[in-house]
């Protein structure tokens, strides 16, 4: 399970774009992780920082 929190600055029109790319890049990281036998949780943070400033910023939790 992901759980995500968002804080983001950008125009409206771009927070679509950017949700669904924060969303494409969470899957493709859990999908692309090796199966761990732990049970911890691990959190992360990335931030994308785009050409034009914007900057979109989220954590998710994972369960390994």
């Amino acid at each position: 399970m992901i759980n995500f929190s968002h804080s983001f600055f950008s125009s409206s029109e771009h927070k679509h774009s950017l949700l669904e790319s924060a969303h494409e890049l969470a899957s493709f990281l859990s999908k692309n992780k090796k199966p761990q036998h732990s049970k911890k949780l691990k959190k992360s943070t990335i931030k994308i920082v785009r050409k034009n400033s914007i900057i979109f910023k989220f954590n998710y939790i994972k369960t390994m």
